[in-house]
Parts: structure tokens; C-alpha cells; sequence
């Protein structure tokens, strides 16, 4: 089986009933979601700043659901973390957007189940303007576990990770077993 490359901003707006796997058959040959079965991905974003501590790494809650079509995040309770619903791979792409200043680094880290903490991104602070980092990575997780992302920055004071518009979000995607 072979996946079909898309953008992230190509996934967003893909209707839910258009398949997004190939089969082996050639790249003309789509599967319908009716064989695959329920597509598992959820999109969350912020709607308000979160402000993080110098040097100290937070998880981020996410207050809005653009779509959770497998019950992946709950808004009310525990709503820093995208739950696994099934056991198998997954991708998960996650945009911040750290306001402005000069200072330090930004990065973008993820957790297991509140484990251990692991870098995606590290990028150094920038003189001008807000700095947005993108960053994804694919991991294996066993149903129940649950994806933290984390935000971490050392401007030598707390700075906010931006909410709004195009704002910080983060996907999730059920890829299979």
C-alpha cells in the first residue's frame, strides 16, 4: 500500500468521503474510506496564548477541534493530549507560533503517555517578527497511549506561544498497523 503525498494544508481541506491511500495497483486506483474504514486523525488548535516559563517545557492545550473523527481529544478534560484510539503508526505535524524576540531558542518537543520528553524541532530565535516552527514526526503507539506537545524556550523570561487565525495547531493521523 502506498500513501499519497499531500501537504498538510491539502489534508485539512480534503472532503472526509475522498480517499487518501493508493493502491498498489497504480496511482489512478483509490481506496474508499468505506474499505479503509474510519479515517483516525484529529485537528486542535489554540485559542489563546499560552504563556511558558523560561526554560521550563509545558504541554499545550488546545481548545478548539477542527475535526476528531475517532474520539481523539476532549476539550473539557485533558485537552493537551491526542489519544490513540487504535495500536499502530502515526504521524503527528504540529505548527507553533512563539511571539517576537531576539533571544534564545524555541523548539517544539512530544511525549508518551507523560514519559519522556523528545525534541522535533530546535530553531534559534530570530530579530524580526513572531517565529513559527513546523515540525512532524512518525511514531508507534499502542491504543490508549496519548501525544503531549510540548512547548520549551529560553528568551530568559516567559513568552507566549499565539493563538487566532493561522495560529499554533497540531494533527494527528492514524497510519496503520
Amino acid at each position: 500500500m502506498v500513501i499519497k503525498a499531500a501537504t498538510l494544508q491539502e489534508v485539512a481541506a480534503l472532503p472526509i468521503t475522498q480517499a487518501l491511500v493508493n493502491r498498489e495497483a497504480g496511482p489512478t486506483s483509490q481506496l474508499r474510506l468505506s474499505e479503509l474504514g474510519t479515517l483516525a486523525i484529529v485537528r486542535v488548535r489554540k485559542n489563546a496564548v499560552q504563556s511558558l516559563t523560561d526554560v521550563t517545557e509545558a504541554a499545550l492545550a488546545w481548545q478548539i477541534e477542527n475535526f476528531d473523527t475517532a474520539f481523539m481529544h476532549d476539550n473539557a478534560v485533558n485537552n493537551t493530549r491526542l489519544v490513540a484510539p487504535l495500536k499502530g503508526i502515526y504521524r503527528v505535524d504540529v505548527v507553533l507560533h512563539y511571539a517576537a524576540n531576539a533571544v534564545g531558542q524555541r523548539e517544539i518537543r512530544y511525549s508518551i503517555s507523560g514519559g519522556s520528553s523528545a525534541s522535533i524541532l530546535i530553531a534559534d530565535a530570530t530579530a524580526a517578527g513572531i517565529a513559527v516552527l513546523h515540525a512532524s514526526t512518525t511514531i508507534a503507539l499502542v491504543s490508549k497511549d496519548y501525544v503531549e506537545i510540548l512547548g520549551f524556550q529560553s528568551s530568559t523570561g516567559a513568552l507566549d506561544v499565539l493563538s487566532g487565525g493561522a495560529g499554533s495547531f497540531a494533527v494527528m493521523t492514524y497510519l496503520g498497523e
